[in-house]
């Protein structure tokens, strides 16, 4: 059997972000996407989106579906597992790891997510502590969500379809 390896999670929790584009991937250089659409709302959305060097990622979400989260990153020689990526709670998460026929849980101590980064977000304007992600950061994530909206036909927030 497994051994579960445990971590804290007071980095962890903050660094699960926009997964498709992590430092690892970069930024995305096309996407194909399609939603369903209710009034403004994409109700669903199913992208795929190409990064430099051919790596892919992913990517579906939806008001009008079952609750669910998870993210696989699937590599050459094994994949990771996170089956509650984005849930600020106290409880511990596992992550898998799996090359081949072995397998690694590695357990992270839960943390209310919101609390560190309302945390961070004080010792930074108070203390002047640099933010842990630059700004830099956050424009890429709206420039990949604007790919996306455009791959899947659909215009600015609030605005509709695209011309």
């Amino acid at each position: 059997g497994a051994s579960v390896e445990k971590k804290d999670s007071s980095r962890v929790g903050e660094n699960l972000r926009f997964f498709s584009t992590l430092l690892v991937l970069g930024e995305p250089v096309w996407a194909r996407a399609a939603a369903q659409v209710e009034g403004d709302v994409d109700v669903r959305l199913a992208a795929l989106l190409g990064f430099p060097g051919g790596a892919a990622a992913q990517v579906d979400c939806g008001l009008r579906a079952p609750y669910r989260q998870s993210v696989e990153v699937v590599g050459e020689e094994g994949t990771i597992t996170l089956a509650r990526p984005f849930q600020p709670e106290e409880e511990p998460t596992v992550v898998h790891l799996r090359r081949g026929d072995e397998e690694m849980p590695i357990e992270i101590s839960g943390t209310n997510q919101y609390v560190r980064m309302v945390e961070h977000f004080t010792a930074c304007a108070l203390d002047g502590l640099p933010p842990r992600f630059p700004p830099e950061e956050a424009v890429q994530n709206m420039r990949a969500i604007d790919l996306i909206r455009a791959a899947a036909g659909l215009g600015a927030p609030g605005r509709g379809p695209a011309p």
